[in-house]
């Protein structure tokens, strides 16, 4: 979930010009929605962390040749995963009515969401081929 989840950030960051279109002052609300839903999950999470430690995630990138994805959710990556998440919606939320008549709002969306996106690929990070495309 989390591996899908942080790769499509992704995604959304770089639909959020079209997003903007469609739903213009209420774009960077809907834009909100990502990373509350990512924080849901992490709380969800938190049991089975306490419970066992961790949590290691794994998506087979490239099966053939062995490449995955690995992703660790522990106690500290939890903490930091809930921080950055909780702050870009609040960011977010936030922007949406300080810069609602900036021309360049939707470029500031595209930077926060891959920035945000980025930070917890970083943190949740397992591998150093994970570690490597998260960090560029």
């Amino acid at each position: 979930m989390i591996q899908f989840a942080v790769l499509m950030g992704f995604v959304l960051a770089a639909l959020s010009p079209m997003l903007n279109g469609w739903f213009g002052q209420r774009t960077s609300l809907v834009l909100a929605l990502f990373p509350a839903g990512l924080a849901a999950w992490l709380v969800l999470q938190a049991p089975e962390v306490i419970e066992n430690g961790s949590l290691l995630l794994e998506w087979q990138w490239v099966p053939s040749l062995g490449i995955s994805l690995t992703f660790l959710l522990d106690g500290l990556s939890l903490l930091f995963g809930l921080l950055i998440t909780v702050m870009g919606a609040c960011v977010l939320v936030y922007a949406g009515g300080y810069l609602k008549d900036h021309p360049d709002l939707a470029r500031f969306h595209i930077a926060l969401v891959a920035f945000m996106v980025s930070m917890l690929g970083l943190v949740l990070a397992d591998g150093l081929l994970t570690l490597f495309v998260f960090g560029n």
